[in-house]
């Protein structure tokens, strides 16, 4: 998760699909955005924020799925 939203957000946008689709590989509920937002990995509100503009707007820069596709 974090390197793949590291690499989103410097711009090597290939190595973070690569890594993007290994973490979903090894666990399914990372998917999307809004089941990682769901995980509440932080307690701390700040933490959160912090993710969100960082690891998770890499996510986004690589256009990984906001929600699941309905099946």
């Amino acid at each position: 998760l974090k390197l793949a939203g590291t690499l989103g957000l410097i711009g090597d946008h290939d190595e973070a699909r690569r890594e993007a689709a290994e973490m979903v590989k090894l666990n399914p509920k990372m998917s999307s955005v809004a089941r990682i937002r769901g995980l509440n990995m932080y307690r701390n509100e700040r933490f959160q924020s912090i993710h969100d503009k960082t690891i998770i707007q890499g996510l986004r820069n690589i256009e990984f799925p906001e929600e699941v596709a309905s099946q």
